[in-house]
């Protein structure tokens, strides 16, 4: 009995966590290589709070979020990612250069722009991407 107690305590405290410290995860395919955004939320005194981080593989859980290698961008800052792959690697587009790395980072190129543009033929927006939440 103790032991299913501890079980759905352990459940619902999860369950609280995962809705009071939110994640949204989209994923995106280009041939054989995937990436993961990730929206996530800072406190922060003014402005917004929400940044991205792109991360070279598949996402499926929180618990790979330290595990992964990633990119992170400063607050407020999206990112055009290419339809294409390169030299066999995405192309991510943005205003900002990454506030963070973490772990390698093999399939992704960076690539500073100027003027930030919602996604075209070549490009899909982070703003387009359909986000799911992250438990």
């Amino acid at each position: 009995m103790w032991k299913t107690t501890l079980i759905v305590f352990a459940a619902i405290t999860y369950a609280i966590y995962c809705k009071l410290n939110p994640k949204e995860v989209s994923r995106y395919c280009v041939g054989t290589q995937c990436i993961s955004v990730v929206k996530q939320y800072k406190p922060v005194v003014s402005g917004g709070d929400v940044y991205i981080r792109i991360y070279q593989d598949r996402i499926l859980f929180r618990f790979q979020l330290e595990t992964k290698g990633y990119i992170e961008l400063p607050l407020e800052t999206h990112a055009l990612i290419s339809k294409r792959l390169v030299g066999d690697k995405l192309i991510v587009s943005s205003q900002g250069i990454p506030v963070e790395r973490h772990g390698g980072v093999k399939n992704i190129k960076f690539d500073l722009i100027k003027f930030y543009s919602e996604g075209d033929a070549d490009n899909i927006s982070t703003y387009d991407l359909e986000y799911r939440n992250l438990y």
